[in-house]
């Protein structure tokens, strides 16, 4: 169907599928379409609409123009007989179709008023949605509805009438909210434009008189101000033979006289030492707090540094305009009497002690009936006497209080509103910009721009341009300012005092040397307020508020890396001056105080400390002398952890596994380094590292993973149990194979099965076995291979296990497709894949349905091919198995390039090769020869130049655009 587009409010005009309509032959036929779109849904009689449209002529002949009118609607809107239409006709009535594709200004218009007046807000001119809403209404109203038409007929003009005036009504009140909401902001061209529209309806509308006196004078154009007096009083004498009411008579005595009110209302907010930036979305939110009905205390809370002060205070001048008695701050920081409380923020408007009555009283009395914010800032060590303040001047005021502080009041009806840290860059993506930009062809894309747009590299750069004005991002610094940036989590003070440092080191030696950030940030920022002078006396701040036991369970919370559950810390940091029931309390008032964040994951609560703020803490545990033990406590969770959720030999992990040893993987990575520290254990980090290889092949993860294991070997040498060595060699030879580094697994392997034959570990020999024959295999030596296969496969028969059958079926098929023999390769993956067991076996399957989709594309059957790798590939998403992503994405290019798209598969090569270097994986040799070719192939299809803009335009995919694109059809 097509789109009808119909504008009444002006003159009237109607589109089809954007062109103008101009076959409406006559008034009636306008004026009917328009009434039954105004009353669209409903079904109008056709006597009705007879008597409306032609009330002086008889039924019959009323009736019968009607008919005529009808059919010259619809052929001006080119409806065809018996095809979907606009309008539904019966012999009875004629109604306007809702379900049809419209668009009608006057719906339009109406809506946006009535969302405005049903929103809630304290005051209409700081609520920004409704002001978006009311501008967009305003140019909607283009004039008086059907402006300029007429009919003889005195039903339809009455009806005409009524609708014009409900209309006419809605328009002038919107036209007046933004004129006022425009003065209130200084925008005085604009508030003149909306008073003048009010004026041109309406020349006598008083208020509107009054709207723009104000504006012209408040932009310096005192004569026209009193001009436009002069204009009223006429107008309103001729009009309506009155007087000016006495507000507009004022109002000119103020503007003659020179004493007219300042357009912005009074404030006391200290001017800003640098630049505001960023933190729009938070402004923005802030503001429509304070602006909700409900909400008369709002507090922002959140780590020392993070920006509070400055946020609310950049609230606040935002705010200045829609508080007619201004806004008011009040500093608490440097208070250490709370008895001072009062006495300070009393000093602001002014109200002393005096005689018996209290300071309190006085004050909530002075301030009943203004409409005004305090803004009372850094209160978190004077709670108890900032509670009940705030408490006595939400009963006895009409104020709107926002606070700053660590922690929340805990008074009724406070609305805690935690303030983030600034966004920080993607160091991943940036990385893979500045390859791409490195590029010959084409150019990638600019990365200084890319790394403007976030927040905390604008501070970070605006700082260190003014300590040295020279200091410009650069493509050579941007990476390193990046690094800062997200090693300092976007915390803003900390961002501060790093730049501090731009004229002594470089970019790259400030992100170097903030692994030990506490060290660094010792100089002042004489910017920044005196209990900020240094990053740890921003932190010492925090840490003198907190009790005892809060103490002792903040610093044992250092040992956590990224994010950690409450089970973690109850077992970690419980004992010795802290009991394990305490924790939970604990716990809640560090996140009270904002030195602990709270994040959801899933339906549970995790925690986390910021970076910088853990490093405090390890220094404070340092300090205390608990560092190793609650290290090797930490190390101990993680391990009993691990081996908890650890798996199959076969790689498959239990149901949820892979989720959480994901989420704790920062603190399990952390427990691996620190086993390899002089006071660590070594032994339970062998067993914490032999625990994890089938997350780590899950997840695509090998280099660092198979160094902690080969370090730990070292080690722990003979002290470790022969069994948990065989265990940690079978699992350093997994993470070697998929390094690509073959003599290296073929020697742990063979290391791993000479153990466990000792050992009779015959489920871990069978496992063991098989990995080392497809060692063999996949550099074609099948002769090597085919034994050990056959050793690992009666083992698993032997011991019952379908699964491990499954998978050794699935290696003999891999076997057989190399040599050549893909009716062999077809029936025995077939045969595996319906013994794997589903979900738990979604690893191995995959591996399997990629070589059978090998087979498939060999044998020609192309959309089976691309069915199992479609498969496998989506699965391998879902399991974040970055290896196996690899192995598809070349797959998928030998699919493209065999149905004839060469162009898509060196896509598809390019992001492969990219995502093997960011894994550290190459491709096996026995794959090589066959990509070889295919490369060759594609180049000879595509000329070098088309060649090589497709390789450098796949190495830009990023991987879920390469999964797209290897799953995206012809």
């Amino acid at each position: 169907m097509a789109r009808l587009e119909i504008a009444l409010l002006g003159s009237f005009r109607v589109t089809v599928d954007g062109e103008l309509v101009t076959r409406f032959e006559t008034t009636p036929a306008r004026l009917l379409l328009a009434y039954l779109v105004l009353h669209a849904g409903r079904p109008i009689p056709r006597e009705v609409l007879a008597d409306l449209l032609w009330p002086e002529e008889s039924r019959a002949d009323a009736l019968h123009a009607l008919r005529q009118t009808l059919s010259r609607v619809r052929r001006a809107l080119g409806e065809q007989k018996d095809a979907p239409c606009f309008l539904q006709i019966t012999p009875q009535s004629i109604e306007f179709n809702t379900q049809s594709d419209y668009w009608l200004d006057v719906d339009a218009f109406t809506r946006r008023i009535a969302a405005v007046r049903h929103h809630p807000h304290r005051r209409l001119t700081a609520c920004r949605s409704c002001i978006r809403q009311l501008t967009q209404a305003a140019e909607l109203y283009r004039g008086e509805l059907l402006g300029g038409s007429h009919l003889e007929s005195l039903p339809f003009q009455e009806w005409l009438v009524m609708e014009r005036e409900g209309l006419h009504r809605q328009a002038m009140e919107a036209f007046y909210h933004l004129a006022n909401y425009h003065v209130q902001r200084g925008e005085y061209d604009q508030a003149q434009y909306y008073a003048r529209r009010q004026l041109e309806a309406e020349p006598w509308r008083e208020e509107a008189h009054r709207q723009l006196m104000a504006a012209l004078a408040a932009s310096g154009q005192r004569s026209a101000a009193l001009a436009q007096y002069a204009a009223c009083c006429r107008i309103l004498g001729e009009e309506l033979g009155v007087e000016p009411e006495p507000e507009t008579r004022r109002l000119y005595e103020r503007i003659r006289a020179g004493t007219l009110p300042p357009a912005a209302p009074p404030h006391n907010l200290p001017d800003p030492l640098t630049r505001f930036i960023g933190r729009e979305a938070e402004l923005e939110q802030i503001a429509d707090l304070l602006n909700t009905p409900g909400c008369r205390l709002l507090t922002l809370t959140g780590p020392g540094g993070v920006g509070k002060t400055r946020l609310a205070l950049a609230a606040g001048r935002q705010a200045v305009a829609y508080f007619a008695d201004g806004v008011w701050f009040a500093s608490l920081a440097a208070l250490s009497d709370p008895a001072q409380v009062a006495s300070t923020v009393a000093a602001v408007f002014g109200v002393r002690e005096e005689g018996g009555r209290p300071l309190l009283t006085r004050l909530t009395g002075s301030l009943r009936g203004k409409c005004l914010l305090l803004i009372l800032d850094g209160c978190e060590h004077l709670v108890e006497a900032v509670r009940p303040l705030a408490e006595a001047l939400l009963q006895a005021a009409d104020v709107q209080i926002l606070i700053t502080s660590r922690r929340a009041l805990g008074v009724a009806g406070e609305v805690i509103w935690p303030v983030p840290p600034l966004a920080v860059p993607d160091i991943a993506r940036l990385a893979a910009l500045a390859r791409q930009d490195s590029e010959e062809t084409p150019p990638g894309p600019d990365l200084v721009r890319v790394l403007r747009s976030y927040d905390s590299v604008a501070v970070f750069a605006d700082r260190a341009a003014a300590v040295l004005p020279s200091f410009a991002l650069t493509s050579e610094n941007a990476l390193a300012v990046a690094r800062i940036c997200q090693q300092l989590d976007g915390i803003p003070l900390a961002l501060e005092l790093a730049a501090a440092r731009i004229n002594l080191l470089t970019p790259q030696q400030i992100a170097d040397h903030l692994q030990d950030a506490l060290g660094l940030l010792t100089q002042g920022c004489s910017t920044a307020l005196p209990r900020h002078q240094t990053l740890r006396a921003t932190l010492d701040w925090s840490h003198a508020l907190l009790t005892a036991e809060e103490q002792v369970l903040f610093r044992r919370l250092a040992v956590f890396a990224g994010s950690f559950s409450l089970e973690a810390a109850e077992s970690i940091a419980g004992g010795e001056g802290l009991e394990r029931g305490q924790v939970l309390d604990r716990l809640a008032g560090l996140v009270d105080k904002s030195l602990v964040s709270v994040e959801l994951a899933g339906e549970v609560s995790r925690f986390r400390l910021h970076e910088v703020t853990r490093q405090y803490a390890r220094v404070r545990l340092i300090e205390a002398g608990e560092e190793v033990r609650v290290r090797n406590r930490h190390l101990d969770f993680c391990c009993r952890l691990a081996e908890s959720l650890e798996g199959g030999l076969l790689g498959t992990l239990p149901p949820g596994a892979f989720d959480r040893l994901a989420q704790e993987y920062d603190n399990l990575r952390a427990a691996l380094e620190w086993s390899l520290h002089e006071a660590g254990d070594a032994q339970t980090g062998l067993r914490l590292a032999a625990a994890l290889p089938n997350f780590w092949e899950v997840r695509g993860q090998f280099a660092a993973e198979r160094g902690w294991l080969e370090e730990l070997l070292v080690r722990t040498g003979a002290a470790a149990s022969p069994d948990l060595r065989a265990k940690a060699l079978r699992g350093a030879g997994r993470m070697a194979y998929y390094q690509g580094d073959l003599a290296a697994a073929h020697w742990f392997f063979e290391q791993s099965v000479a153990m466990d034959r000792e050992l009779d570990n015959r489920p871990r020999l069978a496992d063991t076995l098989g990995r080392l024959a497809f060692v063999f295999s996949i550099q074609q030596e099948y002769a090597a291979a085919e034994p050990l296969y056959q050793e690992s496969l009666a083992l698993y028969q032997a011991l019952g296990d379908p699964s491990g059958v499954a998978r050794i079926l699935s290696e003999l098929g891999y076997t057989a497709f190399r040599q050549g023999d893909l009716v062999r390769a077809r029936s025995l993956l077939e045969e595996s894949l319906a013994l794997f067991r589903e979900p738990d076996d979604r690893y191995l399957a995959s591996r399997a349905r990629l070589i059978l989709g090998h087979v498939a594309r060999l044998e020609g059957a192309y959309a089976e091919a691309r069915s199992l790798y479609a498969w496998a590939i989506t699965t391998l998403k879902e399991l974040g198995n970055s290896w196996g992503i690899f192995y598809l994405l070349e797959a998928f290019g030998h699919l493209a390039l065999a149905e004839g798209e060469p162009e898509r598969a060196v896509w598809l090569w390019g992001a492969a090769k990219r995502l093997g270097e960011a894994i550290g994986t190459v491709l096996a040799p026995a794959e090589q020869p066959e990509h070889e070719r295919g490369i060759a192939a594609a180049r000879a299809a595509l000329g070098e130049a088309a060649f090589a803009a497709a390789w450098a335009a796949g190495r830009a995919m990023t991987l879920d655009e390469a999964i797209a694109c290897a799953l995206t059809s012809r």
